[in-house]
């Protein structure tokens, strides 16, 4: 990608006020961010079999890039079902199309979001444009990340073409409003989320589009109910990224961090990250910014018989399961242990525990690595502190700074202390 400075570097540094505690440098970026289109993948989890868009002014629908039907306000709904190869649109109870497809563009130069949705989720309303595309001979791999493994049905694509700007403000919306809502809290989940997209773009590049919608990139929502605040720190921090090294990195983020944060290095293996640092997360009287989440304490309890099956493959003799040779790290997260019946023994990585129990028995059941156990005949109970990995950008922290007046520079500094804020 060719680069070039877009940017009047005089009024850059005359708008910005905190340049001594977090140095802002100059990197390049091709375009501004009104004008840079990202393709997110909606609904990424479900088997499309229908999708359905309505908004109230005309917009185009293209199947297979050469029939058109143009959606006057008169007839402002179209619905799609799919089957197999083909395609049946039906326009409110009209059968307008029924044949063989490869794709459909949906297209519109207003800027009024269109509503789209489906039997299982209502119709909600995104902004810009919309490519469907045919994938039942495209089948997706799973996704191998450092977090989790993710495996995207095969289905029909749906695909939102959308400014950056407005896809990080839902983005905003999605993962932080209602924890932190001040403006600083705000503008440092701003840069934290654009950091995110332009360090990842090509994270489903082979799969024809830039993020899903899901939190394996981030969550998107859509354009419903966006604060002008959050508008606001999206402007605010236009063009501002978190670098190391000239370098815009990938900014990891959770809800919790339960005193202290972790490295990739020790919950991921992860060796080549090495611009995190495990931070302390407290205030001068020593007390823990994200002490107020509901999550900063937990408990819940596991059946043996459970454990045994994930993990060890059986339950006829779960209860002799044993967890020992435990590794922590400098936060007291759960690196590895070693889990063994009378027939089976194992060594499990902490953030591996966390992940598989999630996905089989639900993400409240193990929320941090931050705990301890004790068990008898039938189940472990564990008792911890804290929700998410514990890597990068604890979000309750960021909102306790927040509210009591520290600005998103300083904020942004605590958690990334080895990286700039730099203006791309």
């Amino acid at each position: 990608m060719n680069y070039k400075n877009f940017l009047n570097l005089k009024s850059i540094f005359i708008s910005l006020f905190v340049l001594t505690i977090f140095p802002v440098k100059i990197i390049s970026y091709p375009t501004s961010e009104k004008d840079f289109l990202l393709k997110v993948r909606l609904f990424s989890l479900l088997k499309l079999k229908e999708l359905s868009f309505k908004r109230e002014k005309p917009f185009q629908v293209i199947i297979n890039s050469n029939h058109t039907v143009n959606i006057s306000t008169n007839t402002n709904f179209i619905k799609f079902i799919f089957s197999n190869d083909r395609i049946e649109v039906i326009n409110q109870h009209n059968n307008i199309y029924n044949g063989y497809w490869n794709s459909i563009n949906i297209v519109s130069t207003s800027e009024d979001p269109v509503l789209v949705g489906n039997k299982l989720i209502p119709l909600r309303p995104y902004s810009g444009n919309f490519l469907i595309l045919n994938n039942k001979h495209k089948a997706m791999k799973p996704i191998t990340s450092q977090e989790l493994r993710v495996h995207f049905p095969e289905s029909p694509i749906c695909i939102n073409i959308v400014s950056l700007n407005k896809y990080l403000a839902s983005v905003i919306h999605a993962e932080i409003w209602g924890v932190g809502n001040s403006i600083e809290t705000l503008k440092a989940q701003a840069v934290v989320s654009r950091s995110y997209i332009f360090a990842k773009l090509n994270r489903h590049k082979n799969h024809k589009y830039n993020f899903c919608d899901t939190t394996h990139c981030q969550v998107y929502l859509g354009a419903k109910n966006i604060d002008n605040s959050i508008i606001k720190a999206v402007s605010d921090t236009s063009n501002q990224v978190l670098t190391y090294n000239n370098n815009i990195i990938p900014t990891y983020f959770h809800s919790t961090c339960g005193g202290h944060t972790s490295t990739p290095k020790d919950i991921w293996q992860n060796k080549n990250i090495k611009y995190y640092l495990g931070v302390k997360d407290t205030d001068k009287n020593n007390e823990s910014y994200c002490q107020n989440s509901p999550h900063y304490y937990w408990k819940s309890k596991i059946d043996k018989k459970q454990i045994s099956s994930i993990f060890l493959n059986k339950e006829t003799d779960y209860e002799s399961i044993n967890f020992y040779d435990w590794k922590h790290d400098s936060a007291n997260r759960v690196i590895q242990f070693t889990l063994s019946s009378k027939t089976r023994s194992i060594k499990l990585m902490g953030e591996d525990f966390r992940i598989r129990i999630g996905r089989h028995l639900g993400w409240n059941k193990i929320k941090s690595l931050i705990f301890t156990i004790k068990s008898d005949k039938n189940a472990i109970y564990f008792r911890g502190r804290g929700l998410g990995h514990g890597i990068g950008f604890c979000q309750y922290g960021a909102a306790k700074m927040g509210s009591i007046g520290k600005d998103y520079l300083s904020i942004l500094k605590h958690y990334f202390p080895k990286c700039n804020v730099s203006i791309k």
